[in-house]
């Protein structure tokens, strides 16, 4: 029964598509073991290959054992495993979150190299109302209340195929197929916030579950409402252009109510910022304040600036927020989180990327046309021109493309702007 269920629902997520091959994350624990089964059924049928990804965290000892497990059961199903490792740095410090956040960087990249679009998580309907009660207290927004089956990371569209199911039917699920797990003795502990709100839960009613659950479909609903709202608000008061800052029509945001408002400036600054995860709630409101009742913005968040400047909200990167490090060519990554470099096939010689400083520009100024820039950014060119990448070598700056620079640098490198974070449609467990 279960199986034909997902079966309807996996297929309907993929919106009738079929890839070739889609990603599972497996830890060992009973509810991506029930997706690893579960979906290598449903591959069966359809005939897709799966990988199968185990992160161990360094953080347990148990965590080597639970990845042998995993890769004995991709071996007889027949699937690619990728035992995959994040490490923490030995700092406890907000350690779920920059976990989970590791756990998807190493994975997505994991993905990109081997030309994998799909990544599918096992997050169930328990995990979505720990989720939802955990940003009930924190006062989060409709938007941010709300959850999603499906979301982009890093360019990676990660699937929930099991939101519908409780844990109870995956356990029972297992049981039946005499399959067996392992429990992370960590997800009892009081030290993390999500295990203290599974306690409560475990403690409601069925009159409480059910209002909780009530709750949360209503949210969603709602939310789907007012992310078509959301839609056409972006498209009448943003624009974000391949220089990498964003101008945003105050008029048109100030008409907007506030939920929208907020929803705007939470896209645009994660886009901006390059960073995969939206600004706290509590953190954007008093920026709305000052955006809808200030006759003058001129504020940092989010590793931003956001500056009034005649009708327009100029969004940009902060300077000071800027990756240091800087990438080594020939490379073709992204710098900073946000720009792409497409490079030629013959690059050849010692070049690196990293952003402009004032020596170097003071020695190119007079080589440059910021033109455009300077029309488009109200005349913020000049503190744009040293938030974008640039080319080096050892010696001098020897490219700037969006700019149009180069000092008789050839072959030419393409730069476009394409943040990690792709989709407003996300919600970031």
């Amino acid at each position: 029964m279960i199986q034909s269920h997902f079966n309807k629902i996996f297929t309907k997520l993929l919106a009738n598509e079929q890839p070739k091959k889609i990603a599972v994350a497996v830890s060992g624990g009973a509810d991506s073991v029930a997706l690893l089964y579960l979906v290598s059924d449903w591959a069966s049928v359809y005939s897709a290959g799966l990988i199968i990804f185990t992160v161990d965290h360094n953080l347990r000892p148990e965590s080597k054992e639970e990845l042998l497990y995993v890769k004995e059961l991709s071996a007889d199903l027949g699937h690619e495993f990728y035992a995959l490792s994040w490490d923490s740095g030995g700092s406890k410090v907000a350690l779920q979150e920059r976990a989970r956040e590791g756990r998807y960087d190493v994975m997505s990249a994991k993905c990109h190299e081997l030309g994998v679009d799909v990544l599918l998580t096992a997050h169930h309907f328990d995990d979505l109302m720990e989720t939802y009660l955990m940003r009930k207290q924190k006062k989060s927004g409709l938007l941010g209340l709300s959850s999603s089956d499906s979301y982009f990371y890093q360019n990676i569209m990660l699937l929930r195929p099991l939101v519908v199911f409780e844990k109870k039917q995956l356990i029972a699920y297992l049981n039946d197929l005499g399959v067996k797990w392992f429990e992370d003795e960590s997800n009892s502990s009081d030290a993390y916030e999500r295990s203290r709100i599974r306690k409560i839960i475990s403690d409601f009613s069925d009159a409480e579950r059910g209002r909780t659950i009530e709750e949360i479909h209503q949210v969603n609903d709602e939310a789907k409402n007012l992310n078509i709202k959301f839609i056409a608000a972006l498209a009448e008061c943003v624009q974000i252009n391949n220089y990498g800052f964003a101008r945003v029509d105050l008029k048109r945001l100030r008409a907007e109510p506030e939920d929208i408002i907020i929803q705007i400036l939470n896209y645009v600054l994660t886009i901006i910022s390059g960073k995969t995860h939206l600004p706290r709630f509590r953190s954007v409101q008093p920026i709305v304040q000052q955006v809808v009742f200030s006759a003058k913005v001129d504020c940092s968040l989010h590793g931003c600036i956001l500056r009034g400047v005649k009708s327009n909200l100029l969004i940009f990167k902060e300077k000071s927020a800027i990756q240091n490090d800087s990438i080594n060519l020939p490379y073709d990554k992204f710098w900073d989180d946000r720009f792409q470099l497409i490079l030629p096939q013959n690059l050849g010689g010692e070049y690196h990327c990293g952003c402009l400083e004032f020596d170097d520009y003071l020695e190119i100024k007079d080589k440059l046309n910021l033109q455009e820039l300077a029309k488009i950014s109200d005349n913020n060119h000049k503190t744009i021109l040293f938030t974008l990448p640039v080319i080096k070598n050892l010696e001098k700056i020897v490219a700037i493309p969006h700019i149009s620079y180069y000092d008789d640098f050839e072959p030419k490198i393409q730069i476009i702007f394409r943040p990690n974070f792709i989709s407003r449609f996300t919600h970031f467990l």
